[in-house]
């Protein structure tokens, strides 16, 4: 091996080992947590989240997922530190699920049908992923 190789590969280990060294992925957890504790978080929507689009259709389909245990994908919050110290929770993905539930949910009603159909989901688990930024 002659020098010029030998720079050329300490050149590229210490590129490989700075790459490496700058990656430091973000701490996070995730949670299986019922519907009705992920409905009962205050979670903060930030200003990005586009409103409310699905319709009653697509609402359906996601309690008759949730009643049949078809998984659906993760809420993603983020906990955000503020400099007081405090924390909010940001929704980053999830707007449309968190408010098809709250919509089936409030829909359910007194009757003994609703009421079955509401406990039946409320326990169903759901993921939520935690991001915690700091």
């Amino acid at each position: 091996m002659n020098a010029e190789n030998i720079k050329t590969t300490q050149a590229t280990e210490a590129a490989q080992a700075t790459t490496r060294k700058a990656y430091t992925p973000m701490p996070s957890e995730m949670e299986l947590v019922t519907v009705a504790d992920l409905l009962d978080l205050d979670i903060a929507v930030p200003d990005y989240q586009r409103g409310y689009q699905w319709t009653k259709k697509q609402e359906d389909l996601l309690s008759d997922s949730l009643q049949r245990g078809i998984p659906v994908p993760p809420v993603i919050v983020a906990r955000i530190h503020r400099p007081d110290g405090t924390a909010v929770l940001l929704l980053t993905d999830g707007l449309q699920r968190t408010t098809a539930l709250r919509n089936i949910t409030e829909a359910c009603g007194t009757t003994d049908e609703g009421a079955a159909m509401m406990e039946k989901i409320y326990e169903c688990r759901a993921w939520g992923l935690y991001i915690d930024c700091q």
